[in-house]
């Protein structure tokens, strides 16, 4: 359970930067505060997959079981959210369906592929907030890898949940919308898996 609910909690906050993305019309201002989202998810050590999905590789076979529990209560914090706004604030969802038409002009082969930039990234931010001790230097990679992500133009598989509900439930719920997120999430997933390959053939240090 509180795996669970700590993943609904990381949910929220990616859509709450979600909303601070389709909210302004200033993209670059609107990137740099998206990074609210996976600031809180990293300082409440909440649970969010991109971020968990890297750590598959070497990891004890249930941790799968985890991601998969991490990855539906993403889902249900996004829908819970999106689903709030989009009576509360009925203008986001002009915005988010313009996205979301966009998003889904794009080929499966496309989808993927920025995908796979934007779970680098994430992991390569998650990575680095675990494992340094300077504050700093820590908040600027977590800081910069989620603009540039964003910026870029790459699919992060939770964000975009958020995007798909806030412009109309039942589109969410679209073969093509959900084929559009089981694309992004297999990209985000070999993506995040790049670095954790390349240090398990690492050479090992002479002793």
């Amino acid at each position: 359970m509180h795996l669970f609910l700590y993943s609904v909690f990381a949910g929220v906050m990616i859509s709450i930067g979600g909303t601070v993305y389709l909210s302004l019309e200033n993209k670059v201002a609107a990137a740099l505060l998206f990074t609210i989202g996976l600031t809180f998810v990293c300082l409440y050590k909440m649970n969010l997959f991109t971020g968990k999905i890297g750590y598959l590789i070497g990891n004890r076979p249930r941790y799968i079981l985890d991601l998969i529990v991490i990855w539906i209560g993403n889902l249900t914090g996004t829908a819970v959210v999106s689903s709030l706004l989009y009576f509360a604030k009925p203008g986001l969802a002009e915005a988010a369906r313009t996205l979301c038409e966009k998003k889904l002009e794009q080929s499966p082969l496309q989808t993927v592929i920025l995908a796979a930039f934007c779970g680098l990234l994430i992991h390569l931010a998650v990575d680095h907030y675990k494992s340094n001790s300077s504050d700093l230097s820590k908040y600027i990679v977590l800081f910069l890898c989620v603009s540039v992500f964003i910026l870029s133009g790459f699919e992060h598989s939770i964000a975009d949940m958020f995007y798909f509900g806030a412009a109309n439930v039942v589109c969410f719920l679209s073969g093509r919308a959900m084929l559009f997120i089981a694309l992004v999430t297999v990209g985000n997933c070999l993506g995040a898996f790049v670095l954790p390959l390349v240090q398990l053939v690492k050479p090992k240090a002479k002793q």
